[in-house]
């Protein structure tokens, strides 16, 4: 579900964003900012992850494990960036 500002602006211009969380089913008004912070903690968990995956063998069951937070991590990211995209439309 794509994100759409509800609510006053903020100050400086920043607008509310709906989000709906996946987890636990409750709604979590973010300003764009909060969602750029997240966003930043996110790749650089990306890099982390990416570089303890090039030290890890191939078949191994912990390599298979860090894939997976991964393919998590590069998906939270996409999710955010497109966040960040929509409020900027508007």
């Amino acid at each position: 579900m794509r994100s759409m500002p509800v609510g006053k602006p903020l100050k400086r211009g920043l607008w509310r964003l709906t989000k709906l969380s996946s987890r636990h089913g409750i709604v979590a008004r973010m300003s764009i900012r909060m969602v750029a912070l997240e966003l930043y903690r996110v790749m650089k968990e990306i890099d982390e992850l990416e570089k303890k995956l090039e030290g890890l063998g191939a078949g191994s069951q912990e390599g298979m494990e860090t894939g997976n937070r991964l393919r998590e991590a590069k998906a939270q990211r996409d999710r955010l960036k497109k966040m960040i995209e929509g409020a900027k439309d508007d």
